[in-house]
């Protein structure tokens, strides 16, 4: 996250930077997104049915992110982070 901020002239390390650079870690690169329209509507609802479960289930942690860019070896990715109060 530092090493981005600083190539891009930034003063400061915000949070989208650290969140981008958590995603490369745990997820994977951002690669082109290969889809169709119909593949993308295909892989919003799946991930979208994820996340409905992550939030209703009890007990689950809670969902950090949904998206449908394609990451490493997934089409879409929902990832959820520990709730430390457990």
């Amino acid at each position: 996250a530092a090493v981005k901020a600083s190539a891009c002239n930034q003063e400061a390390v915000y949070m989208r930077d650290l969140d981008e650079a958590f995603d490369r870690v745990v997820v994977g690169l951002q690669r082109r997104n290969p889809m169709s329209d119909e593949e993308k509507k295909m892989t919003a609802y799946h991930e979208g049915g994820h996340t409905l479960i992550g939030i209703h289930t009890k007990g689950t942690d809670p969902v950090h992110k949904a998206t449908i860019m394609p990451r490493g070896q997934a089409l879409g990715v929902t990832w959820t982070v520990q709730d430390y109060e457990k």
